[in-house]
């Protein structure tokens, strides 16, 4: 799985310290960093990271993605981990698919 995740060096700065607990991922080795990630972000940002990815989701939806692929938009923050675990639904080209999104987000 990991040699399909792009390797950009990430640059975060810590703003929150929040304990929230995600469990969207389920294949990356490095799921906790990116659960950290976003602990350490505040709502605002929260909220940034998960419209960057959306407005990607929207793109891809057009040509890579099933009709049946289905991301919810942005309500609140304590719905993106559930709104991200639904969506990849243990389908490792999803996860690759937000992890990299992710990782091109802090670049």
């Amino acid at each position: 799985m990991n040699e399909y995740i792009v390797d950009y060096s990430l640059f975060v700065i810590r703003t929150e310290n929040n304990n929230e607990i995600y469990n969207f991922l389920n294949n990356s080795d490095d799921r906790y960093m990116y659960y950290e990630i976003l602990n350490t972000l505040n709502d605002y940002q929260l909220k940034s990271l998960y419209d960057f990815i959306y407005k990607h989701y929207i793109i891809c939806k057009k040509n890579l993605l099933k009709k049946n692929d289905v991301l919810e938009s942005f309500t609140t923050t304590d719905k993106i981990n559930d709104n991200l675990r639904s969506f990849i639904n243990k389908n490792i080209s999803k996860e690759i698919f937000i992890i990299n999104l992710i990782r091109v987000y802090f670049r």
